[in-house]
């Protein structure tokens, strides 16, 4: 009898990731796309979709990766948070109440992808937290989550940028002060970041401000 249970529960299982197959077909064929009839959909069709810009695609898709657990789960929510963070509308969002909700959901992919990732994976889910928080003009938010990738990810090749960012955050809320240190640790610190030129401007400038105080 338990046999007979089991057998169909496995039936039951292929026919509801059939299904979400079917589903996912449905959805490339109304957005015009296409994946290989060939192969099951994975996360690379994932990051194509969102290479072309196709957002809402690839939520879907995602779902249903996560959904038949066919691919490392924090590297699909990663991808979903990914995809939820282009699909908002950056320019409209904090203007029109009910578009910001694509910020909150990509924020909560992004938090379970930390939460469930390997220590790579999970810096950068922690990264993008900040980065949304941030671009939603969230400041201090942003702040202490940069804060909380630098304790939790000290080794991460992101430390310097993420450093920076919560340095702008730090200006953005005019505590000028905190700014400056921050620049002047990466500056000391990390002399071959990218943009150490910009951060030595944004040092230069804000210390002035601050001087003519």
């Amino acid at each position: 009898m338990s046999k007979i249970k089991k057998n169909t529960s496995n039936k039951l299982t292929n026919i509801k990731h059939l299904s979400s197959i079917i589903y996912l077909v449905i959805i490339l064929m109304f957005l015009g796309l296409s994946i290989s009839a060939s192969a099951e959909p994975d996360l690379q069709d994932v990051k194509d979709m969102i290479t072309k810009g196709k957002f809402e695609a690839a939520v879907s898709l995602c779902d249903i990766l996560i959904s038949s657990a066919g691919d490392s789960v924090s590297d699909v929510l990663l991808e979903k948070g990914i995809a939820l963070y282009y699909l908002w509308d950056k320019e409209n969002a904090l203007k029109v109440e009910n578009r910001i909700y694509p910020i909150e959901m990509a924020i909560s992919a992004f938090r379970e992808s930390a939460a469930q990732g390997a220590n790579e994976t999970s810096a950068v889910a922690f990264k993008w937290i900040g980065d949304c928080y941030f671009f939603a003009m969230r400041y201090e938010q942003a702040a202490l989550q940069y804060s909380e990738f630098e304790v939790l990810h000290p080794d991460s090749k992101y430390l310097v940028s993420v450093k920076y960012r919560k340095g702008k955050a730090y200006e953005k809320l005019n505590d000028y002060e905190r700014a400056i240190g921050i620049y002047e640790e990466i500056i000391s610190d990390y002399p071959d970041f990218q943009y150490i030129k910009t951060v030595r401007f944004d040092c230069m400038r804000l210390i002035s401000i601050v001087e003519k105080r």
